[in-house]
């Protein structure tokens, strides 16, 4: 089965919803990154102080200093993953899209947790298993965790229903990550500060796709929570 979405209609539909709503689009990104990033810079700063010293308590009392700060960098991706979906799946409806939905977990928090967990697992696998399957399954699950926000799957219906929705696009996915990725990848000739641009668009043009495979396939068997969301 060959998409009937057209790369052109996908970096569009990018282009004009991340333009729609451009400063709370940029700027959710770049709070989720300066959000999760405090806490990594902090665990570097842990860890020279650890590396230059031999003292028994320094060491344990830095040691635990670093694990929490590791423990809250992850909560805090996670928080922030799933609220910059809502508000970009939001943006691709025509919703209403907020600032407050970046820190909003919509009880989905363990849920994601796990699923990000299981496709960093079969993604990792796959690697392990000479590069290629790791791709293709990455591909295949890449719309995992959107289907935990967007539908309330668990896990294991996410990962099926990313199958099911990229069944017969592998291909043109493929296609269309490397495209998003050169898109970024060209900005090196204006110092990445096209970046700015590049990223918020790119976001939004997967997040379309998402959305536009997922419609194409609403007339399949969907878990009962899937059918309550979607209607």
């Amino acid at each position: 089965m060959q998409s009937q979405l057209t790369l052109g209609e996908a970096l569009k539909a990018g282009w004009n919803k991340a333009f729609s709503r451009f400063g709370l689009i940029l700027g959710t990104l770049v709070v989720a990154g300066i959000v999760v990033g405090i806490p990594s810079s902090m665990r570097n700063i842990a860890n020279g102080i650890l590396q230059g010293t031999n003292n028994s308590a320094t060491i344990m009392l830095v040691g635990l200093i670093s694990l929490a700060l590791l423990v809250l960098q992850y909560w805090l991706q996670i928080l922030t993953g799933i609220g910059l979906i809502r508000i970009q799946l939001n943006t691709i409806d025509d919703k209403p899209a907020e600032f407050t939905q970046l820190f909003n977990s919509e009880n989905v928090f363990w849920t994601y947790f796990g699923a990000s967990i299981l496709y960093g697992l079969i993604v990792l696998g796959g690697i392990l298993l000479l590069i290629i399957p790791g791709i293709y399954w990455a591909i295949k699950y890449q719309f995992t965790l959107n289907l935990v926000v967007d539908k309330k799957l668990s896990p294991v219906e996410a990962l099926r229903e990313s199958g099911r929705i990229t069944q017969g696009h592998k291909w043109w996915l493929l296609g269309f990550g490397i495209v998003l990725g050169l898109i970024n990848l060209a900005t090196i000739f204006t110092l990445f500060l096209g970046l700015v641009i590049t990223i918020p668009v790119t976001v939004m043009a997967h997040m379309y796709v998402y959305r536009q495979f997922s419609l194409q396939k609403t007339n399949a068997v969907l878990p009962k929570a899937a059918k309550k969301q979607a209607a």
